[in-house]
């Protein structure tokens, strides 16, 4: 039975009553308000350690502000501190001989435009947010440096809490020595230790259980924020309207740790993998802002944003029924959209992630497996007739067990959530998923079993084949949309404008916007079966396996074309 154990520290902690709790344990401190400022950067006083592993760690480590990675500059490894690296890289699939080397308190640059910093001069009052930040098996340096830049870089004013939720560590670090060190923080701190690995979703419920303040603000456990970064996400939240905000998320290098400022004017989209994307924000759109506004989004990436608690709770939350992790920042991003709420990213927060390229976590019961199952449960429950988009790609989803879902789907009812179609037709009219498709498989001769195909992989600039029909190429998937866009996953078919009356190959493009990318329409003929370009009249066909555009003849066989699940509305 887990208990929630109580830290009674003289001068700086307030005694916390003992609770019983049966599958967590708890160990809270609660900062005394004894008159003292802390000191910024904040370096502990190692004189109060008494836990020797701490020492031996921190020793280690490095606490000065300016030193290796100062401003964010990239940290170079000598010859042999690279030996050590490319034997402990795959703990993490990210630096750890680099993290451990980089200062926990390192400088970092104010990156918010000049506008953002004019704006924040007016901000409003604010209600206070509860942190809460998931980690297993989360390199110590990487987790304190998270910790860190949050207690130098944040208005103590808007933080009650920080919460700290573990996921079933097993390494030694994470256990007492990390118990020991939140001791030594300026702020009032929680650690909850899950019994079992229990994935993000159930250990972020876990955190928000505990959490008292107004505003809920979950973060990664290999992050840093920057100047500025709270108040962007909080003085919008309110009880009212159903709202979530997330920052703008930089990137820290995985190998140097150098701190990369992403590229603006971007918000969260999906494809038919059901993967989270970035995308461009139309350019008409970006170049009417104000450039201190909120962008909205149509998902979210799901690490890192901020949410009113009570809302937070009477909206959802999360799918406690998800595994692991994947899938729940679509969930999140449908539900908030579709039942009255809305997403936004705010250029003003900027807070640094740890990207790498693998992935060093566990998944009981299969990679595969887990994150396929909680993304059936997104499309059973969220998509409506749109989810055969997703099973179009991963066949696979439909044979696994999803659960439950009862629970979800009265939830949708009983907050008179709207269609997948009203989000995908007023959210995200231009993204991957058309809300006006009429067809959705492959392309196929009529007369004999050849269809039109792209290479396994997106890409532009490709010539588009007529090849085999085969039921396992997602290349030969293909969805028309009433507006006459043919589509391939993320790309689009596309006319390629030429004076030649003789026969043209076609290639695929990222798809355009309807009124710019004209040499992207087409019109179907369900009685003559031909595919015809809008602007020129030419119609599809087929020259020595490539599909191009010629003069439209019905006699001609390589002009009849089939559309699977064609409807003809």
């Amino acid at each position: 039975m887990g208990i929630i154990l109580s830290f009674i520290i003289k001068n700086y902690y307030h005694s916390i009553p003992v609770t019983i709790k049966s599958d967590v344990i708890i160990f809270e401190t609660n900062v005394a308000d004894n008159g003292l400022a802390v000191k910024i950067p904040f370096v502990p006083d190692f004189n109060r350690i008494k836990n020797e592993r701490l020492l031996d760690i921190l020793k280690g480590l490095n606490f000065e502000e300016n030193s290796f990675g100062v401003n964010g500059t990239k940290t170079k490894l000598t010859a042999e501190e690279k030996i050590l690296d490319n034997a402990t890289f795959s703990e993490n699939y990210f630096s750890l001989v680099t993290s451990d080397k980089v200062s926990l308190n390192r400088e970092l640059t104010d990156r918010r435009p000049k506008e953002c910093v004019e704006r924040a001069k007016s901000y409003g009052p604010m209600s206070p947010a509860s942190i809460i930040i998931v980690f297993h098996n989360e390199a110590f340096s990487t987790l304190i440096r998270s910790i860190h830049s949050i207690i130098n870089r944040t208005n103590f004013k808007r933080i009650v809490e920080i919460i700290l939720v573990d996921d079933a560590s097993d390494k030694a670090f994470l256990i007492s020595p990390l118990s020991d060190y939140i001791k030594l923080l300026p702020i009032k701190m929680h650690l909850i230790r899950l019994n079992e690995r229990s994935g993000l979703v159930r250990a972020r419920l876990e955190g928000s259980k505990l959490a008292s303040g107004t505003n809920l603000v979950f973060l990664d456990s290999h992050i840093e924020v920057t100047k500025g970064w709270i108040e962007p996400l909080l003085v919008d939240l309110d009880d009212k309207q159903f709202r979530i905000v997330s920052p703008i998320v930089d990137v820290i290098g995985h190998t140097n740790l150098e701190y990369q400022q992403s590229i603006e004017g971007l918000n969260g989209g999906f494809d038919w993998y059901l993967s989270f994307i970035w995308q461009a924000v139309s350019y008409q759109d970006f170049e009417k802002r104000d450039i201190s506004e909120n962008i909205p989004t149509p998902t979210i990436a799901g690490g890192l944003f901020a949410v009113n608690r009570l809302l937070f709770w009477e909206y959802g939350s999360y799918d406690s029924a998800m595994k692991i992790w994947s899938g729940e920042n679509l969930e999140m991003s449908f539900r908030a959209w579709m039942c009255g709420g809305r997403l936004d990213i705010s250029p003003c927060s900027r807070v640094g992630h740890i990207f790498r390229d693998k992935s060093p976590y566990t998944f009981p019961g299969g990679v595969n497996e887990v994150i396929y199952t909680n993304l059936k449960r997104v499309a059973e429950v969220w998509m409506d007739e749109y989810k055969e988009f997703f099973y179009k790609y991963v066949e696979y989803a439909k044979t696994l067990d999803a659960g439950d879902m009862e629970e979800r789907k009265e939830f949708r009812k009983r907050k008179n959530c709207k269609s997948f179609k009203w989000y995908l037709e007023n959210v995200v009219p231009e993204g991957n998923i058309p809300f006006d498709f009429i067809s959705l498989g492959t392309v196929k001769l009529a007369s004999e079993n050849t269809c039109l195909s792209l290479d396994k992989d997106d890409g532009e600039g490709k010539v588009v084949l007529a090849e085999s029909c085969d039921e396992n190429r997602r290349g030969q998937i293909w969805t028309l949309n009433k507006r006459g866009v043919l589509r391939q996953h993320k790309m689009c078919l596309t006319f390629i404008n030429t004076e030649s009356d003789s026969f043209v190959e076609t290639q695929s493009y990222a798809c355009g916007y309807a009124h710019e990318e004209t040499h992207q329409f087409f019109d179907y003929n369900p009685q003559s079966r031909q595919i015809i370009h809008r602007e020129s009249g030419k119609c599809m066909s087929i020259y020595n396996e490539k599909v191009g555009f010629e003069p439209c003849s019905e006699s001609n066989r390589f002009q009849h074309w089939l559309f699977e699940g064609y409807r003809n509305e």
